[in-house]
């Protein structure tokens, strides 16, 4: 142990002496023979720097060469400082003074090496950005991508009317009124995108189709009329909008539907009439509004389902003379026109297809439709601004439909022949015009009219042969004028005992039943008064409240009222204007 602590102490002693600096001159802590440079403290011991460059060996790109560069300015040791390698972290990659964008492509074959998107010439040769193998025309640098240009033509598939066909590119606004009468004058405006002036394409028996891909707004009218051979519409399947006084579909004998009118969406006035092939109006599912629509003597068409999604007509709709339509379903969707007509559809049994329909703003006219038995479709309806007019109607039995109607503007009730009563009118309470219930041969009774309370204009009821009464009509207090008239089995007036004056004329007249004015008994005056060819009538003691005619009086033409019961009525009317009193029963 002693001797142990001895050799310990003699190590120490030899370590710390005087001859300290002929081991490390440097006196860096590294012994000369393991010293880069025993005369430099900044150069350290080979074990750490072989190539004694004063790197280190982790922090050196090269540890056996002196000349390499360190790792904290040439993090992928190939040489090339951070500053001028285009990536210091792959020692593949170029440098910027040989790649100046830094795409890969060298400056001697790149297509712009100020730009890093564009690459290398060997594969894309006209340096447009598209690779050779999907450039259109690697030669052309006007011509790029197939992926954006199908067809090659220059015009981005976004923008080309058709990217299927090299000859149709982008579209172009045309000017003027173009009426097509050879093939070539539809060549001429096949590259246009919209037309400002008008189209007219009419008798031309050659034409077979219309073939306009870029046309898709014409401002103008736009008519394609009596072309005897045309088929088919599907060359405007561009065409979104028409802006125009008048759009015509008409007399084109061999076109069977509007495929090809399916980007439609929006037209003014639209005119279908008169071809005589059309089955379908496919082809306008698209479109939702238009000013006004007129679908008329197509002879073959079956339904409306082409129009399921139009919802607003802000002016007419008609639909006229249609004899092979089955229904009106197809105008389901429909909650808004201004005036509707249906008329001479002799196949039409109901109205379901209007179900939707709340209100009329203009006028309803129902009429000449000769298989129409039921208004059950117009059960959501409740107001027609203006007028409601159901004439000629052969089969129709019955209003039942019109329940919820609780206003309209005039209401015409006529030539139904089947019609025995009003119901279904039960909710009307006032009629701001005329009420006309005219030449109904099978009408018995007003039942339906019991609410009614006011007709602002005139009261019209004439050439109603089996009508016996006016009782429906109690409630009514107020009207402008009253025509009875013609009615062959009507035998009393009763009902108007609510009509207290008549502002304008009071006409009673033809009506072959006829004895007495009983029901106007509450009438106190009157604008004018009418009493004639009654043959019946033997009194007018119904007037015993009357004593004011402010304009004239005829009583004329009744076989049997007696001409001195006549005067003595008289004698307690006062008269404005004048008084005829004439051929009437002078015996008595």
């Amino acid at each position: 142990m002693w001797r142990q602590i001895m050799g310990l102490l003699l190590v120490v002693f030899v370590g710390c002496g005087d001859g300290d600096s002929l081991i490390d001159a440097d006196n860096d802590g590294v012994l000369d023979t393991k010293d880069c440079d025993d005369n430099d403290d900044t150069l350290g011991d080979v074990s750490f720097d072989a190539d004694c460059d004063g790197v280190l060996a982790w922090a050196d790109c090269d540890d056996d060469d002196s000349s390499s560069t360190t790792v904290d300015i040439d993090a992928d040791c190939d040489g090339v400082l951070t500053a001028e390698d285009c990536n210091d972290d792959d020692s593949l990659s170029t440098t910027v003074g040989t790649d100046a964008d830094c795409d890969g492509a060298l400056t001697a074959d790149d297509c712009d090496d100020g730009d890093a998107t564009v690459g290398d010439i060997a594969t894309d040769a006209d340096c447009d950005g598209a690779l050779t193998t999907d450039d259109c025309d690697d030669t052309d640098a006007t011509l790029g991508d197939i992926a954006f240009d199908a067809d090659c033509d220059g015009a981005l598939t976004t923008d080309d009317c058709d990217d299927g066909d090299e000859t149709l590119g982008v579209p172009v606004p045309c000017s003027g009124v173009y009426e097509i009468e050879e093939s070539s004058d539809l060549t001429d405006i096949v590259q246009c995108g919209s037309i400002s002036g008008g189209l007219y394409i009419y008798d031309q028996d050659w034409l077979t189709s219309i073939d306009l891909p870029c046309l898709t707004n014409i401002v103008g009218n736009l008519s394609i009329s009596s072309n005897d051979s045309l088929t088919s519409l599907d060359g405007l399947n561009a065409l979104t909008s028409i802006s125009s006084s008048l759009t015509s579909i008409a007399h084109n004998d061999q076109l069977t539907s509007l495929d090809g009118l399916d980007s439609l969406t929006d037209v003014d006035r639209l005119n279908i009439t008169q071809n005589d092939a059309l089955t379908s109006l496919d082809g306008l599912e698209n479109l939702t509004s238009v000013g006004s629509l007129d679908i008329y003597n197509n002879i073959s068409l079956g339904n409306l389902d082409g129009l399921s999604g139009l919802t607003n007509v802000s002016g007419e709709l008609s639909i006229w003379g249609n004899t092979s339509l089955a229904n009106v379903d197809g105008l389901s969707a429909l909650s808004t026109v201004h005036d509707l007509k249906v008329v001479g559809n002799d196949l039409v049994p109901t109205l379901d297809g209007l179900s939707n329909l709340g209100s009329v703003g203009g006028g309803l006219h129902i009429s000449n439709n000769e298989g129409l038995t039921s208004l059950d479709g117009l059960a959501g309806l409740t107001s027609v601004v203006d007028y409601l007019y159901i004439s000629g109607n052969d089969l129709l039995t019955s209003l039942d439909g019109l329940d919820n109607l609780a206003s309209v503007g005039s209401l015409y009730v006529e030539y139904s022949n089947a019609l025995s009563s009003l119901d279904g009118l039960n909710n009307l309470t006032s009629i701001n015009g005329d009420l006309h219930v005219v030449g109904n041969d099978a009408l018995i009774s007003l039942a339906g009219l019991e609410n009614l309370t006011g007709v602002g204009d005139y009261l019209y009821i004439r050439h109603n042969g089996e009508l016996t009464g006016l009782d429906a009509l109690t409630n009514l207090a107020s009207v402008g004028g009253v025509v009875v008239g013609s009615n062959s089995a009507l035998t009393s007036l009763g009902g108007l005992e609510g009509v207290t004056t008549v502002a304008d004329y009071l006409k009673v007249e033809s009506n072959a039943a006829l004895v007495g004015l009983d029901g106007l008994d509450n009438l106190t005056s009157v604008g004018n008064l009418a009493i004639e060819d009654n043959n019946v009538l033997v009194s007018l003691d119904g007037l015993i409240s009357l004593t004011s005619v402010s304009g004239y009086v005829y009583i004329r033409y009744n076989d049997s009222l007696c001409e001195s019961l006549i005067y003595a009525f008289g004698d307690g009317v006062t008269v404005g204007g004048n008084a005829e009193i004439q051929d009437n029963d002078e015996s008595c």
